[in-house]
């Protein structure tokens, strides 16, 4: 998945006068900028849209590592050694949703989308997670796809115009392989014609002929209005409907909002509640469970859904290894997490030995020693999709190569293949925060009294076989004489 949703094009764009491109064979590079950003002291880059705050609000405020804006869009320029605004943001967005222009004019400067420069200043786009990501959260960016036809119109994928005929992908299919991997090359049909379109390239080729089409990506325009009715509504647009996932059985679903969650207490007597308490208590003796809650956050359950099929789909068709694990975490952190999902740089800093993401360990013992010191202690029981793993490092920000390439990897990092105990997760919709255990040390628990042997009472005198024998010989002698 990719961890920054900006797009940047790098086609170079010799003309600007001319807003419609035509009869062009290199595509616009849709990867993501890695220009310098703006970054809060002592903290990352933000190169990506805080989903909450667009929505509403977000509990981090200025300590969030993402962009807070109420648009799912932002542009701006640089300006010395940051970034500012740019006044035309809503137009040069609307601009740019149109695949035929290479440049925005406005306020007597132009934006180069080829360059993504405005003058001699650089200039860079920074907009919410794809649809494809995150399919239940509102406001997220949706891209349609694009390719150009021999006369310079651009025709969106699966759409039949200018007379040619449907492609067998949509923009919703193009985007989910895209955001599994921007550098791969796919196939697909058109008419009674098979194609291959290079994402890196940005470039579709007929197969057959050779013929070679420019290929662009673009968001759908969505304007302040609009995002102000979205937001108002809470309702996440043209949701595709396989991604709706079914609830669990076990879940109350009087209890299961649309947006947040809420903690369900288990009662004891219930075979869920009986099942995690032994799980814990197999490493966890002299502790006692005070409260199970369950964790009912549906935007979380259907992405992590949702992460399962693709990594299905990755793997062949075949499951993917998906094992119940706990962390171990301050009780400050437990908001954040059950909203938002874990997030190694908040509540994960206690070691990265083998790789800087979220730890998950398969004994509760573990993950006891990075809890609360005394008094009640909190620990999640989680839902991780393991998947394929290999050993950690502790220089890792992803799993490693799987075929020593650039576009097949590990699910995870381990601290031992053969036997794991600690597993490693740096993508945080393989994770369900599925249980919270409230437990707290024994009262009447104490170190254990080390066994003493008693010392033995001294008894009546045995004299030793050697005695025995002498004074039966000494008897026979005297006996003999007389």
């Amino acid at each position: 998945m990719l961890s920054v949703y900006k797009n940047i094009q790098a086609m170079k764009s010799a003309d600007c006068s001319n807003t419609k491109a035509r009869g062009q064979t290199q595509g616009m590079n849709a990867k993501s900028s890695t220009n310098q950003n703006r970054q809060p002291e002592n903290g990352p880059e933000k190169t990506e849209i805080c989903m909450y705050y667009v929505r509403g609000t977000c509990r981090h405020d200025e300590k969030c590592w993402k962009e807070h804006s109420k648009l799912p869009y932002k542009w701006e320029v640089k300006v010395g050694f940051g970034w500012s605004p740019l006044p035309d943001n809503e137009q040069v967005e609307k601009d740019y949703c149109d695949p035929a222009n290479d440049c925005s004019f406005s306020q007597g400067f132009s934006v180069h989308f080829g360059t993504m420069a405005r003058g001699p200043a650089q200039v860079r786009r920074l907009s919410t997670v794809s649809s494809v990501v995150q399919p239940t959260f509102i406001l997220t960016t949706k891209w349609a796809w694009y390719w150009q036809d021999e006369r310079g119109n651009w025709i969106q994928y699966a759409s039949s115009g200018a007379g040619h005929g449907a492609s067998s992908l949509s923009s919703e299919d193009l985007e989910e392989q895209f955001q599994q991997d921007d550098s791969a090359v796919i196939q697909f049909n058109a008419g009674s014609q098979t194609y291959q379109l290079s994402f890196k390239d940005m470039v579709q080729t007929n197969t057959r002929y050779g013929t070679r089409r420019a290929v662009r990506r673009r968001p759908v325009f969505v304007s302040s209005a609009q995002a102000q009715t979205i937001r108002t509504s809470k309702k996440a647009p043209n949701a595709r409907a396989s991604n709706s996932k079914a609830l669990p059985d076990c879940w109350d679903k009087s209890m299961a909002p649309e947006i947040g969650y809420r903690r369900v207490p288990l009662q004891s007597s219930a075979s869920e509640y009986q099942e995690i308490s032994a799980l814990f208590r197999t490493t966890m003796r002299g502790f006692s469970v005070r409260q199970i809650e369950r964790i009912q956050n549906k935007s979380l359950w259907e992405v992590f859904q949702w992460q399962r099929d693709l990594m299905r789909k990755n793997n062949g068709g075949r499951n993917v290894s998906e094992k119940q694990l706990f962390h171990g975490t301050d009780s400050k952190h437990i908001d954040a997490i059950c909203k938002q999902n874990f997030d190694w740089r908040i509540c994960g800093t206690h070691g990265t030995a083998y790789g800087k993401g979220s730890y998950f360990a398969r004994d509760a013992k573990y993950s006891n020693s990075y809890t609360g010191s005394s008094g009640m202690k909190t620990m999640f029981v989680c839902r991780v999709l393991v998947g394929c793993y290999t050993r950690g490092n502790s220089s890792y920000l992803r799993p490693p190569s799987r075929d020593g390439g650039d576009s097949v990897f590990y699910d995870s990092c381990v601290d031992d293949i053969h036997n794991p105990s600690i597993f490693v997760v740096f993508e945080k919709h393989q994770v369900y925060p599925e249980y919270l255990i409230q437990y707290c040390e024994d009262e009447w628990g104490s170190p254990a009294q080390a066994y003493v042997r008693p010392t033995p009472k001294p008894g009546p005198h045995v004299p030793r076989p050697s005695q025995l024998f002498q004074s039966i010989h000494h008897k026979y002698r005297e006996f003999m004489r007389h």
